[in-house]
């Protein structure tokens, strides 16, 4: 008796495609957790990049430089310099190529030109603590009043008589500090997390930052 030819066609059993079902699953929530948490990551430095915060950290610091720098050694008053929220005056010549308040009518075309002693202020402050919850510094440029001594001057009089320019939200604290003969110090925390973004991802967007810049006064009264 001729034996038979039995074709046998081999098949994936159930097991196996469970099995290999399962792998492509977590293959697929493996790579669809990396794009999803690489997406979250570059939004994430994306936003604290162009934060307002480190915006405000950056304008804070060039401004205050600048007003330090051309300001004279003579004399810096620093009110409250043990609290959180300081306040600093700083006096310093008219500079035309950085008007930062009117120009005084002229007595005199040489009395206007060559002041006797300088006749700025700049006053650094953070806004009261009882008017807003969202604390702001402030930068006040304007005119020391003429015929007053600068070394007889009360600072305190010179409050809210110049213009106001906002420099940062989300104030923190705000200290200043004389850590040398001319040398002037402002240390400014900034953080967001007190009104994070209403979105999923709020808790990464805020950001805390403290800026720590000094200064050297370099201006001389006049001879």
């Amino acid at each position: 008796m001729a034996a038979r030819n039995y074709n046998h066609r081999r098949a994936f059993t159930l097991v196996e495609v469970l099995v290999t079902a399962l792998a492509a699953v977590i293959l697929i929530i493996g790579i669809s957790a990396m794009l999803f948490y690489g997406q979250r990551g570059y939004n994430t430095m994306y936003r604290r990049i162009n934060s307002e915060v480190v915006r405000n950290a950056y304008e804070a610091k060039s401004v205050f430089d600048a007003i330090v720098r051309k300001s004279t050694v003579e004399r810096c008053d620093i009110l409250s310099p043990d609290e959180i929220y300081g306040e600093i005056f700083l006096y310093h010549y008219y500079d035309e190529t950085q008007p930062d308040a009117p120009a005084p009518e002229p007595v005199d075309r040489y009395r206007y030109m060559f002041p006797a002693q300088p006749d700025r202020f700049a006053r650094f402050y953070v806004t009261d603590t009882a008017a807003s919850e969202n604390l702001e510094l402030y930068v006040e440029r304007g005119l020391i009043p003429p015929g007053i001594p600068l070394f007889s001057l009360d600072p305190t009089l010179l409050r809210d008589t110049g213009i106001k320019m906002p420099l940062a939200k989300n104030v923190v604290s705000c200290q200043f500090r004389n850590t040398g003969t001319s040398s002037v110090q402002m240390v400014l925390t900034l953080d967001d997390e007190t009104d994070p973004a209403p979105n999923v991802y709020s808790k990464t967007q805020t950001l805390k930052m403290v800026v720590t810049t000094s200064a050297i006064r370099h201006n001389k009264i006049r001879n």
